[in-house]
């Protein structure tokens, strides 16, 4: 593999397949011939009116559009880095990401994404789509050499652990190992059609959108998740297979009032989701498929068929197959089956560093230590929970890092002291909660702490609940995040709404 590179594959695809829709866009339908020479030209039109060479960073604000997954490929073509930006991060969040990666072009969709960019970077070169395709109307193809297959083709940020995001850097063969090993275990073909429901800004999408083009697939692209409009994709037959986080599929369920007669030619799906909504799709015919995956591994590391049987919570599947794993102790010696550990993970998937050189959580013999506890019951492995220096909160397949959210309130002039923890939450799986001490004589509301944080970070990072104490509850002399979930399950505060 180490010869063989992502961009050979999809080349490949292209090949086999020249007459088969790569992209079924809202934006426009093109098949594997024409998306291959769009990206050669595009490649082509980066290099020679903006300098983009290997090694190159580009920032990307944007919603779903065959446009933004040229963007990947041209980057894989040209040995550039691709710079997804969550759209709904806040402008300093998005400043520290351009700060951080040092981009040579900006792209944005819209006026609105491209005045944000202007508002943080006003230096920063910046086009919208009728650039890209007037780049592509007018550039020969690119005839230069494919980088190595290990060139890093996007950072993608992620693990606010200290309170600031990091960014991964992704090489092709860490999605090219990827694209083969779910691809392959997922059966895909030239006939499947992936509805790209979830943001090309997550690893999530990106990794199953670079995927689908290896295999000669049709990326079907809403321009971002609406149920009416993904269940009319799901109803016409273009969509095959979807990824998902809750509540998603829900929605689309509804959407489809559950009935087979309305679910086309939808044969899978891959997600993480309750057991009820898991056991209305099986009998509808769907198969679905849990999973256990990081940024760090540029994807999935495990994979398996569930029902929606009440034994199979917390079950993540099994190892794919290019995807080695092992449950260690606190000292790094692997456990016995049964027994509760960290999850370590090797192989070409793992990746190695963030941006711009800080290595990863790699043991010297090249194991990731993920920061995710799991074990292995009878052949199954389980995901039991995460090691007390990455607790994060999962809210609607978005990572909240409660350090981050604490730093922002201990920001507050009335907070002395903040502890953020994790709810379950009967639509978005987990809400982010939060207990504060405030100074002496000190008062503020639930909802003056909302606003002040949602002026500074993403408004799904901001607590949808908020009590106040005395003091943080410790324990051995760190904060005992267990004590102050269970007050809050105890003394439930008021929940404030959702906001986008």
């Amino acid at each position: 593999m180490s010869e063989y590179s992502l961009w050979n594959a999809l080349e490949r695809a292209s090949d086999l397949n020249p007459r088969v829709l790569a992209v079924d866009c809202h934006a426009g339908q093109f098949n594997y011939e024409d998306f291959r020479d769009r990206i050669n030209r595009l490649a082509s039109g980066l290099a020679s009116f903006y300098h983009i060479q290997l090694g190159s960073r580009i920032v990307v604000l944007a919603g779903n559009c065959h446009r933004y997954v040229e963007l990947y490929w041209a980057c894989v073509r040209l040995g550039a880095l691709l710079v997804p930006i969550n759209v709904r991060l806040s402008r300093s969040e998005v400043q520290y990401i351009i700060d951080q990666c040092d981009p040579a072009l900006g792209v944005a969709d819209s006026e609105e994404c491209r005045a944000r960019l202007v508002t943080v970077a006003p230096k920063l070169p910046i086009i919208g789509w009728v650039e890209h395709d007037q780049m592509i109307d007018t550039s020969p193809v690119w005839e230069g050499l494919s980088p190595p297959a290990t060139a890093p083709m996007g950072i993608f940020y992620t693990a606010a652990v200290d309170g600031k995001p990091q960014g991964a850097i992704v090489t092709s063969r860490n999605l090219l190992a990827q694209s083969l090993q779910i691809g392959l275990r997922l059966g895909l073909s030239s006939a499947d059609g992936y509805g790209n429901f979830l943001p090309l800004f997550h690893m999530f999408g990106a990794c199953f959108a670079v995927m689908s083009g290896c295999f000669g697939a049709t990326n079907v692209l809403p321009p971002t998740f609406d149920a009416p409009t993904a269940a009319d994709l799901v109803r016409e037959g273009r969509v095959t297979f979807f990824s998902e986080f809750a509540p998603m599929a829900q929605r689309l369920g509804d959407a489809l009032a559950w009935e087979s007669v309305a679910i086309g030619r939808l044969r899978l799906i891959v997600g993480i989701d309750s057991l009820e909504v898991i056991q209305r799709f099986v009998k509808l015919g769907v198969c679905w498929f849990n999973l256990y995956g990081q940024t760090e591994i540029a994807g999935l590391a495990t994979m398996g068929e569930v029902h929606g049987d009440q034994d199979e919570a917390g079950y993540v599947g099994e190892p794919l197959c290019l995807t080695w794993m092992s449950i260690r102790d606190l000292d790094g010696r692997p456990l016995s089956s049964g027994m509760a550990g960290e999850l370590w993970i090797r192989g070409p998937t793992v990746v190695e560093r963030y941006w711009p050189d800080r290595p990863t959580r790699l043991t010297v013999d090249g194991w990731l230590k993920t920061g995710d506890v799991l074990k292995v019951d009878h052949g199954r492995w389980i995901f039991v929970g995460r090691t007390d220096d990455k607790y994060l909160i999962k809210s609607g397949g978005e990572n909240v890092y409660p350090a981050e959210v604490e730093l922002v309130l201990c920001a507050h002039p009335e907070v002395l002291q903040a502890c953020v923890v994790g709810r379950a939450d009967p639509v978005w799986q987990e809400r982010v909660c939060a207990a504060v001490v405030l100074r002496p004589g000190a008062a503020v509301s639930p909802e003056e702490l909302a606003v002040f944080c949602r002026e500074r970070i993403a408004a799904f990072k901001v607590p949808r609940e908020f009590v106040t104490m005395a003091r943080i509850p410790r324990k051995n002399g760190a904060v005992d995040r267990d004590a102050v979930r269970r007050l809050l399950e105890s003394e439930p505060p008021p929940v404030l709404p959702q906001h986008a």
